[in-house]
């Protein structure tokens, strides 16, 4: 808050009032904002939760934090469509990039490119699932695997009680019973550690769940 404005609608540096419930009042109160702070509680694999969800939907560039992986971007949002902090140097740094590209407003809207390729729902209901697929990669970028190669794929397959109950006739029971789940990887591989982001920057980031009003 010493570089940039921001306006705090939660518990934390709380600075702001007026809106209530969780979720519904969110998405009301991130339309009003160029920029909406994303970051997770916890930075790990694969860990993206409603936060980014509504901060895209509302119309905001979400700003995220993710460090090696722990979340991996890319895997989810087009690319030059999100802000990730630790791709500054420092909070001065990022402040001034925000100020930049909020007065610029070319530059600001590049950032939302991919909405350009809004379609009618009732065409794309009326698609092929293939037309749907070549649609979404086209939209969202095919470095997304999170989606292309993960949610999306898992469309194309079989339905989930027809392929185990394939499994269950035709593999013999000895290998059915010989089978080992695979462990979770533990928090200290799939996690950085707590409070990474404020070790990270000379200025400490405390708070997850801000807006900022440029």
């Amino acid at each position: 808050m010493l570089e940039l404005k921001v306006d705090s609608y939660g518990g934390c540096l709380n600075n702001r009032q007026g809106y209530g419930a969780r979720m519904v009042d969110n998405f009301a109160a991130y339309k009003n904002y160029k920029f909406v702070i994303a970051i997770e509680n916890s930075n790990c694999q694969d860990y993206v939760s409603e936060k980014l969800i509504l901060a895209v939907s509302s119309g905001s560039i979400p700003i995220v934090a993710g460090f090696n992986g722990r979340p991996d971007y890319r895997r989810y949002m087009p690319e030059h469509s999100y802000i990730n902090v630790f791709d500054y140097s420092s909070i001065k740094e990022l402040a001034n990039d925000l100020k930049r590209i909020g007065s610029n407003k070319t530059l600001y809207e590049s950032y939302l490119w991919y909405k350009k390729y809004d379609h009618d729902i009732s065409k794309l209901r009326e698609m092929p699932l293939n037309e749907k697929l070549k649609h979404l990669a086209n939209t969202i970028g095919s470095n997304t695997t999170m989606m292309i190669d993960g949610i999306a794929a898992k469309e194309k397959s079989e339905n989930k009680v027809c392929k185990l109950i394939r499994f269950v006739r035709q593999t013999p029971w000895q290998e059915i019973s010989a089978h080992k789940r695979t462990s979770r990887a533990d928090s200290s591989i799939a996690c950085l550690p707590g409070r990474y982001i404020m070790n990270y920057f000379d200025s400490p980031q405390k708070n997850t769940s801000t807006t900022i009003r440029s």
